[in-house]
């Protein structure tokens, strides 16, 4: 994709988050309703092993940093949103949070246990980079849409 349309994307992306009032998006049922809650709460208890390090892209307001922090010992979060970052780091302060890209991830690799993506896939024009700070790096990223859910389910081949 041509770098002055991902670039439009990621700046319009940055306005529209930046826009939004905090306690008013966390009150949008499309994302925050009680069966996502319990299914990000299921996902996040059974599918990691080893449970040190998780990087939520696109954290947001920290729904999923916030259900994650109870099976995580370190809880990371990044957004290109400056505002809800920042309210964000006011209200929750064991999160470790980074303004940023999801491209240009600040990492070394295999970095983070678990990645996680909730309601970002459809705001993103690639998916490079994102499994290199995974101790185990998977053949298949595949984007499964679920109502307005998405996640990256990782298939391992080998």
């Amino acid at each position: 994709m041509q770098k002055t349309l991902v670039r439009q994307v990621r700046d319009a992306n940055r306005r529209v988050f930046d826009s939004k009032d905090f306690d008013e998006y966390e009150e949008n049922p499309s994302i925050f309703e009680a069966s996502r809650q319990d299914e990000i709460e299921r996902i996040l208890h059974d599918t990691v092993a080893n449970r040190d390090r998780i990087l939520d892209v696109g954290c947001g307001t920290g729904n999923v940093l916030r259900l994650a922090r109870q099976h995580f010992k370190e809880c990371w979060g990044i957004d290109l949103s400056g505002n809800l970052l920042g309210e964000l780091a006011r209200r929750e302060k064991d999160l470790r949070l980074i303004a940023g890209e999801a491209d240009q991830l600040p990492f070394l690799e295999n970095h983070f246990d678990m990645l996680s993506m909730y309601g970002v896939l459809h705001h993103r024009t690639t998916l490079f980079h994102l499994h290199s700070c995974l101790p185990i790096q998977p053949k298949l990223i595949l984007p499964v849409t679920v109502h307005v859910a998405h996640k990256i389910v990782m298939v391992n081949t080998q």
